[in-house]
């Protein structure tokens, strides 16, 4: 691990904020609770997407009013490929959320 002038060890990672994805398919009062929380800088995470299933769903205007990008899911390609990892890789998404999103 690298060393500070005083000895401490540092972790990098610890460093930097996690970029995270918010999966959320409803009016998103638990999203928006978390990119509040999100927007004090002594947390260790910013919110990077908002991921949905559902056109009509109120996280979307929620994430529009913050600068988040959004990505629509649709549950076939979901289930059946990997395409999704992907993006999230593309957003650099460290961690992901489950903020009322019911898929099984």
């Amino acid at each position: 691990m690298p060393q500070t002038k005083y000895g401490v060890s540092l972790n990098i990672m610890l460093l930097t904020k996690k970029n995270i994805a918010i999966f959320a398919s409803g009016g998103g009062s638990n999203a928006k609770a978390i990119i509040t929380a999100s927007q004090n800088n002594d947390v260790a995470y910013q919110v990077a997407l908002i991921i949905t299933n559902n056109p009509a769903a109120g996280v979307l205007q929620i994430a529009k009013d913050n600068n988040i990008s959004t990505l629509m899911i649709d549950k076939q390609t979901f289930y059946h490929t990997n395409n999704y990892t992907q993006l999230l890789q593309q957003h650099s998404i460290d961690l992901v959320v489950l903020a009322g999103f019911l898929w099984k």
